[in-house]
């Protein structure tokens, strides 16, 4: 939910500018940016490593700065910011740096029996300029982890800071020219009217993380110029807990990856399904979980985060059915804060049901087996992360086999899209395309295809050559 456009309902985007802000200079913002990338001065990787570098400082340098615009907008603590959103970007950075001249080299591929004199090889070459567009709820991993994958590919980046996320916009615009070459890697801030007017621009990929409703927005106005997009949106995201499973660490997995940014996150939890029999001790567990966590009283917690804004909190409590409340259910509009809530017995029609929740609410539903809950999760669209807690490697294998996510982590949550080595990313609702380590780099790259021949051995080409024979050759 990264972009607050109106809905596809709302009908076309005719807002004006903020002050300060004009066509042109948006325009010429990205036409600078391609002038830049037409130079060719991406292309050395050496250049590119010197840009990531300089990336790493400003984030070293700076953390004061990042974390104080995180406690603004979201309420995290210093360890949070880092922990959540900063240690990954540093990873990324980190692999970037160490793996990209392998991951640059020409890649050679397996020849017919035509071509055995030849070179083929695959070759991976920049796009052009790339337009991230960033995500509200991890206003600085969201924006910048992309960016990094773009530059080490070699690409011109036009950032898109969530004006959600106001005080991280303004830092990033702020920090991101005092490191990072201007023209090449420019800033763009602003809401729905510099967003629409950044997205009528030709660009060569757009990476876009939010909602899934924006993203179809983004991809609309990615059509008009063919521009390839690259998608990470949502859904809800299913928990499922087997009878055979040690439910307290489990609960204190799922609790840990529910609650955490206030519930603000696109692969959290979103629901759990499990058998009737067990709901009550997995609303104890979790209870007990929470209060391990952030005490008698969550709202005391220097941990536990608050709602982004009014609009996000109004939207979250009115998901909240008190007649299912089992825990929390409480909330102050003037902090935006929100109770981690438990309901239980959620009907699956009901609203909190319906849309995906992006809020400290947990309904449980009752499903009474395995298959019950695949059928559960297959009638709805495609999650971006689905979760399965057993004992039971059989039933973690049929709930991968038999299911479609854009990504699984079993007897735990959220762990998956950390490892560099798997690609983030979804399918269907949730998204298209991927990212994270390697898989960034090839997101951002075009895999060109080579083969260079000779201009020896003519004689073995005559067979292609006009007059056809007469007779077709026996194999």
């Amino acid at each position: 939910m990264g972009v607050q456009v109106p809905t596809e309902a709302s009908g076309p985007l005719e807002l004006q500018l903020q002050d300060g802000i004009t066509m042109s200079s948006i325009s010429s913002t990205v036409n600078r940016a391609r002038e830049a990338f037409n130079t060719g001065k991406t292309r050395p990787l050496q250049f590119r490593i010197q840009q990531l570098e300089a990336l790493q400082r400003m984030i070293n340098e700076n953390m004061k700065s990042i974390s104080g615009a995180l406690a603004s907008n979201l309420h995290k603590n210093e360890w949070t910011s880092y922990y959540e959103e900063v240690a990954h970007v540093l990873e990324e950075i980190d692999i970037m740096i160490k793996e990209l001249f392998v991951w640059a080299e020409d890649e050679p591929v397996a020849k017919t029996r035509q071509t055995q004199e030849d070179d083929l090889y695959i070759h991976s070459e920049p796009l052009g300029v790339v337009l991230v567009i960033g995500a509200w709820n991890y206003p600085f991993n969201l924006t910048i982890q992309p960016m990094v994958g773009a530059i080490a590919a070699g690409n011109a980046v036009v950032l898109k800071p969530s004006e959600v996320s106001n005080h991280m916009a303004d830092t990033l615009s702020t920090l991101v020219p005092q490191y990072l070459d201007k023209e090449l890697y420019p800033v763009i801030k602003g809401g729905v009217a510099e967003t629409t007017e950044v997205l009528a621009e030709k660009f060569d990929h757009i990476m876009y993380t939010g909602s899934t409703g924006v993203g179809k927005i983004v991809m609309a106005a990615a059509a008009k110029h063919l521009t390839p997009v690259t998608l990470e949106l949502g859904g809800k995201s299913p928990c499922y807990v087997d009878k055979d499973c040690d439910l307290d660490v489990a609960c204190r997995r799922i609790a840990w990856g529910k609650f955490m940014n206030s519930g603000q996150t696109c692969v959290a939890p979103d629901y759990i399904l499990c058998d009737p029999s067990i709901q009550n001790q997995i609303v104890e567990k979790l209870k007990k979980s929470l209060k391990d966590f952030y005490g008698e009283d969550a709202k005391q917690s220097r941990d536990y985060g608050r709602i982004i804004n009014d609009r996000h909190f109004q939207r979250v409590i009115g998901l909240i059915d008190s007649k299912k409340v089992v825990h929390g259910g409480t909330w102050d509009q003037s902090s935006r804060y929100i109770a981690p809530t438990i309901m239980v017995d959620v009907d699956p029609e009901s609203p909190v049901m319906q849309e995906e929740i992006f809020g400290p609410v947990m309904p449980i539903v009752c499903v009474r087996s395995l298959d019950e809950a695949i059928k559960f999760i297959n009638q709805r669209e495609k999650p971006l992360a689905l979760y399965v807690f057993s004992n039971n490697d059989k039933v973690i294998k049929k709930m991968i086999a038999e299911t479609s996510s854009g990504g699984v982590t079993a007897n735990d949550v959220i762990v998956h899209i950390t490892v560099p080595t798997l690609p983030f990313g979804g399918v269907g609702n949730s998204g298209m395309g991927a990212y994270h380590g390697k898989k960034s780099f090839e997101t951002f790259s075009h895999r060109r295809s080579c083969l260079v021949r000779s201009l020896m051995n003519e004689e073995a080409n005559k067979a292609r050559y006009p007059p056809s024979p007469a007779k077709m050759p026996r194999h």
